[in-house]
């Protein structure tokens, strides 16, 4: 009896040390997110993930004669659902999304894995059946839905430790009676009890953690910046929508280039970012020649088949990753990064002669020319912020107008470059 009850304090000492070091190095990669973003936490909860199946039948914490725990589940299935809550709390919903892939992709590759195996009984004696980690991932899918909404319901009326476990505590009491009931054990009440209470003693340590890792570290957001229950479902269940909303808010409706929206928001953020990294940005200005003059001769629908027509053909000089927008009226502004001074001005060149090289066919017959003018504008040459190499890039562009129209001008008249 003394060597079991050695065995149990040493295995419960061994337990407790395995879940302080798998829990803080998913908190110490999160909190490296800002150089190494989100991946390596994604890859150490993956790696748990398939563990937990693995060490299954390998990790089983004898309690008395009747009863023993399976360590790996009650570690990481629920360092799973903490840190899910962490993420949920630190970064919003959105981060959540991203991990339930992770657990797909975990499980169609343990899947992937017991089948390549099936014949080998030594190697794959650790490892569940496919239809064992199917049902443990789609319970863990729903558990995740579960404790967002229980948890966002919570938080704003208790303190985050509370939050956590009382959101916890009927998720794994659901989580292990639905998991026992498809594997055939829910007859015996004392063993999903031992499994249950030992879940939610791991969840405790792990809360705790998170707790002092919002104390000591790195304050949480504030709960009222925290999503409703319903903006919770909207963004859990229509994440795609909403990001095709929010680049749709960035188009130009009739010519699918960005707008000013764009350039004053991201583009502007994209600039700071290239200036930081030491990377040059070039801004053309382009503007089409004569353009009041087609609109008067031949009507508003022909002018915006021109813009149209000036905006397709910029896309075919231009890199996949360039940004055309439309700064207003017949103006656009294109952004060219990691780019040298000489090779702005030529694929500006390559605009002009694109454009004046491709004639508009309208249907009464007639043939339209169409051309443009364009300024460029260098950064940090030419200025650090958007509306300082806009400023320059449009004087450059007048200048073009001056000189005849069909033309780049990327270098400023002496009297400019004192002013």
């Amino acid at each position: 009896k003394r060597d079991v009850d050695t065995l149990n304090v040493g295995s419960i000492a061994a337990a407790l040390a395995v879940m302080i070091v798998i829990y803080s190095s998913m908190l110490t990669s999160f909190a490296l997110r800002r150089s190494a973003g989100l991946a390596p936490l994604f890859m150490i909860i993956g790696a748990c993930e398939g563990a937990k199946y693995f060490l299954a039948d390998m990790s089983m914490l004898t309690i008395n004669a009747e009863h023993s725990i399976a360590v790996s589940s009650s570690i990481f299935f629920t360092a799973s659902l903490v840190i899910m809550i962490f993420l949920y709390r630190r970064e919003g919903v959105t981060a959540v999304r991203p991990l339930a892939w992770c657990f797909v992709a975990v499980a169609l590759l343990l899947a992937a894995v017991v089948e390549l195996l099936a014949n080998d009984a030594q190697m794959a004696r650790g490892l569940h059946s496919v239809q064992r980690i199917t049902v443990g991932t789609v319970l863990l899918l729903i558990d995740f839905g579960a404790v967002i909404v229980l948890f966002n319901l919570l938080a704003r009326r208790i303190n985050d430790w509370l939050a956590s476990m009382c959101a916890l505590i009927p998720v794994l009491i659901m989580d292990t009676l639905m998991y026992r009931a498809f594997s055939g054990n829910l007859s015996d009440g004392s063993m999903h009890t031992v499994d249950i209470v030992s879940k939610l003693i791991v969840a405790v340590v792990y809360v705790s953690m998170n707790s002092l890792y919002h104390r000591f570290i790195e304050r949480p957001q504030s709960t009222s910046t925290l999503a409703t229950t319903s903006d919770v479902f909207a963004l859990l269940t229509y994440q795609d929508r909403i990001r095709a909303l929010e680049h749709d808010l960035h188009l130009d409706a009739l010519t699918q280039a960005y707008n000013r929206r764009y350039l004053d928001s991201i583009a502007s953020e994209q600039l700071t970012l290239n200036q930081r990294r030491g990377v040059n940005t070039a801004l053309l200005m382009i503007d089409v020649d004569y353009f009041k003059a087609v609109n008067d001769a031949h009507g508003h629908s022909v002018g915006d088949v021109v813009l149209k027509h000036v905006v397709a053909r910029i896309r075919a000089c231009i890199r996949h990753g360039d940004v055309i927008a439309r700064y207003g009226g017949e103006e656009f502004v294109v952004i060219l990064t990691d780019i040298a001074a000489p090779r702005a001005v030529q694929v500006g060149e390559a605009i002009c002669q694109e454009i004046s090289n491709s004639p508009l066919y309208l249907d009464s017959g007639k043939l339209l020319s169409v051309t443009v003018s364009i300024g460029v504008a260098r950064s940090p040459f030419d200025g650090k912020t958007l509306p300082q190499l806009c400023l320059r890039a449009d004087r450059r562009l007048y200048k073009a107008k001056q000189s005849g129209r069909n033309r780049v001008i990327a270098l400023d008249s002496s009297a400019e470059q004192v002013a």
